[in-house]
């Protein structure tokens, strides 16, 4: 199982109150005030020692040079992960230029973080996981989609006050639809939504060498993980389904070339699931990597609602990574991701 913490709020209400507030905002004098230009990039200088906050990852860094530089849209002149010569000596002592500062997190964060733990999920960027729309509270908003499928939701973490205090936040779980309920979050409130998901089922990487295609296609659009819910993240989404949410079709129109490569686009009878929840098609294979390791794989085609149809085109159009379009005209994603079955084949 992992962690996950999604946040819901705006970077300056959770944020130490000591620090320099830097979002995109070439246009907010207020968030970050330009000195000078750089080669054409309006840029602020920082002594060294200024806590600055980076919206692109979601974290405080301390500038350790002095007359550091951030641009205008937020990204540093020298890289996060940049170092310099602070002594004059060639490159043997090279520090780096920023330090992580983990300030301003409730004390749950900071645990996981002491131990060495990762914190998957986190949401700076402040979107939406399932419409793209604002994270921001605004005094009316009731409820948001959790950026994975939760397993279980711990106590929600609230701060109204710029990360001075931390409190429990009542809230509830609405598990079908993934969400976390709440009731008119106030504007400058943030909240932090920490529950375990499952692990990822399949690793994505580049396709195997397929030996055999399954007979059948399974769509699904569930919200449940024993129906295929796990299969549906793996394209970067969150199945919602609640009806006739799960289904198989006959595959047809496979042909292999010598290598062993499908050489058509596989083709099924038209979907039935109900419901216009972020779905998924999935064509199984066994496979084989270099070593002759055998591997379950998968190869994943998103499904998006128009609220008419999923615009289904029948078939499974791009068998790597990348994109399709379906008959809405909507480009939908591809993926491939294997598990290696410890199995090898005969001839090794």
């Amino acid at each position: 199982m992992a962690l996950i913490t999604d946040i819901v709020g705006d970077p300056a209400h959770y944020k130490s109150t000591d620090s320099t507030t830097v979002r995109n905002a070439a246009d907010d004098a207020d968030v970050l005030a330009i000195s000078d230009t750089d080669n054409g990039v309006e840029t602020k200088t920082f002594a060294a020692g200024t806590l600055v906050w980076s919206v692109q990852d979601g974290q405080m860094y301390k500038s350790n040079k002095a007359d550091m530089k951030i641009n205008s849209d937020g990204t540093p002149s020298d890289a996060f992960d940049a170092t310099y010569d602070d002594d004059g000596d060639a490159d043997t002592d090279e520090v780096p230029c920023w330090t992580k500062v983990y300030k301003g997190y409730p004390d749950f964060m900071l645990d996981t973080l002491a131990k060495g733990k990762p914190l998957i999920g986190l949401n700076p960027n402040l979107v939406h996981p399932v419409t793209g729309g604002s994270l921001i509270p605004d005094g009316a908003m009731d409820n948001f989609s959790m950026s994975s499928k939760a397993s279980t939701v711990f106590s929600t973490i609230r701060t109204t006050d710029a990360g001075a205090a931390f409190v429990s936040a009542s809230t509830s779980t609405n598990s079908v639809n993934n969400e976390n309920v709440y009731t008119d979050e106030a504007a400058n409130s943030c909240l932090f939504v920490p529950y375990t998901a499952s692990n990822k089922v399949a690793q994505i990487n580049d396709p195997l060498q397929v030996t055999k295609v399954g007979n059948y296609t399974t769509i699904t659009n569930s919200h449940s993980v024993n129906k295929g819910n796990n299969l549906t993240q793996l394209i970067g989404k969150v199945g919602t389904g609640d009806g006739v949410d799960l289904e198989s079709k006959v595959v047809e129109d496979v042909v292999y070339d010598s290598a062993g490569a499908v050489i058509t686009s596989p083709k099924h009878t038209a979907i039935q699931v109900d419901g216009t929840s972020p779905a998924t098609k999935v064509l199984h294979a066994v496979a084989k990597d270099n070593e002759g390791m055998l591997h379950y794989q998968v190869v994943l085609q998103e499904m998006k609602h128009d609220d008419t149809d999923y615009g289904d085109t029948g078939k499974f159009d791009n068998l790597t990574n990348g994109t399709a379009t379906d008959l809405n005209s909507a480009t939908v994603r591809t993926v491939v991701a294997s598990k290696p079955l410890n199995q090898y084949t005969r001839s090794n």
